[in-house]
């Protein structure tokens, strides 16, 4: 979510700037980076977020959630990861989230803090 475009791509992130055909990783964030050719750095903050739902044996809903703020660069670096993760740089990083190891970016991804705690409640109950 890029807080200068009104939230997009939102939950529309692979669907983004594509009016027929689903674009690649690629050609997206080469879309959002025109997009946002204009926008000052302290204006490029964004965020990945991610929603897990679990229902119980119960039936009851529980959801979790994770999210890590950043900003959008200028160009594209890095070939770790997918999606925007080559324009996407994470607070208190000076790199892309492409350019993290794995097993580092596990660690403060918004999908890892989402199932961390869907783990977490489970391994309670």
């Amino acid at each position: 979510c890029v807080d200068a475009l009104n939230g997009a791509p939102g939950i529309y992130s692979a669907r983004f700037g594509a009016s027929i055909d689903r674009l690649s990783a690629a050609e997206r964030n080469s879309y959002l980076l025109q997009l946002m050719t204009d926008i000052p750095a302290a204006q490029r903050s964004a965020y990945f977020h991610c929603s897990l739902a679990l229902i119980t044996p119960q039936n009851e809903e529980k959801i979790f959630e994770g999210k890590v703020k950043g900003k959008i660069l200028t160009v594209a670096s890095g070939d770790h990861g997918f999606g925007y993760d080559p324009i996407f740089q994470a607070d208190g990083y000076s790199v892309s989230m492409a350019q993290i190891p794995d097993n580092e970016k596990d660690k403060i991804s918004h999908r890892g803090k989402a199932f961390r705690a869907c783990l977490d409640y489970l391994c309670d109950i």
